[in-house]
């Protein structure tokens, strides 16, 4: 009776190492297949950054200033919500290729996957959580109130931008994702023309900007006003300056001292502002009258 209750015990104890050796085999074999063919590491191109018309960021305005911030990334179960990966930061290393910051990520064995990223990593304050849906399309929205009163911006206000890569996989472009970034916002710059010698410009008001909306893309992006405006106000000349795209009427005062008498001189110049476009207000006082006119880039050239 005693020798097989030793046996019993000891086929226990064999079955239970078989069973643990077996575990452990699949598991390496799961590890494995993991950056093979099976399952290999999602990866950004190093040009993830293109060039567009039309496209310009006003603080990231090259390479170096990408790959020194970074994106954030999520990537969702093609043509869904489901979260696959979830606001990882993806960062430029070693000068030679972009990895996620919590490790490797690796592509799903079948389904494909849609992408969405922005940066600056850090979402600035002005404007709300940007909302990711999927409806025939790939889409985003966030509220936006852009700080504009009496030049609240500031050097230290930087532009959203934003990028979709939809139905990617392990087999699309090898395995790497292109992503282009795409700018909710038009820019303007307040230059310095001719100016009488005796004539100095003490203040810039642009007047009656809408500033608080709520941006959707999309197929058509577009912005809904909350109808809220305000008068941006600078103490001279400057910029680059980010405004929500719209329709301006255009109203602008220009304080001067001439020959130390303090004067305001008013225009218009009514200006359509698009996303993406960048608008150069050149501001001349000459001959005691004043005369602006406004330039145009698409944004084209290579960063």
């Amino acid at each position: 009776m005693k020798q097989s209750v030793l046996f019993f015990q000891r086929i226990s104890l064999l079955l239970s190492a078989l069973l643990l050796l077996a575990g452990c085999s699949s598991s390496d074999s799961e590890e494995q297949e993991k950056g093979g063919d099976s399952q290999p590491e999602i990866r950004f191109n190093a040009d993830v950054w293109q060039v567009m018309e039309r496209t310009r960021a006003t603080t990231f305005d090259n390479d170096a200033a990408l790959k020194s911030e970074g994106f954030k990334c999520f990537a969702y179960t093609a043509e869904t919500t489901t979260p696959y990966i979830n606001g990882v930061t993806v960062n430029w290393v070693d000068d030679t290729e972009w990895r996620f910051s919590d490790g490797k990520h690796y592509w799903p064995s079948s389904s494909s996957l849609d992408f969405f990223a922005y940066l600056p990593v850090e979402k600035p304050s002005y404007m709300s959580e940007p909302s990711y849906s999927y409806s025939s399309g790939q889409k985003l929205s966030f509220t936006c109130t852009m700080p504009i009163t009496s030049a609240t911006q500031g050097s230290g206000v930087k532009e959203f931008v934003y990028a979709f890569a939809a139905n990617q996989s392990k087999s699309t472009n090898g395995g790497s994702v292109n992503l282009t970034f795409h700018h909710p916002f038009a820019r303007i710059i307040l230059a310095e023309g001719t100016i009488d010698g005796e004539v100095t410009v003490t203040g810039i008001t642009l007047n009656s900007i809408k500033y608080n909306e709520t941006f959707s893309s999309g197929n058509s992006p577009q912005w809904t006003s909350a109808g809220s405006t305000d008068n941006f106000t600078t103490s001279g000349f400057g910029g680059p300056f980010l405004v929500i795209p719209q329709s301006w009427p255009g109203s602008i005062d220009v304080n001067i001292t001439r020959s130390g008498t303090p004067d305001v001189l008013s225009t218009t110049v009514a200006t359509e502002w698009e996303a993406g476009y960048s608008y150069t207000y050149t501001i001349s006082v000459s001959g005691g009258g004043l005369i602006i006119n406004v330039g145009t880039d698409k944004y084209a050239e290579q960063w």
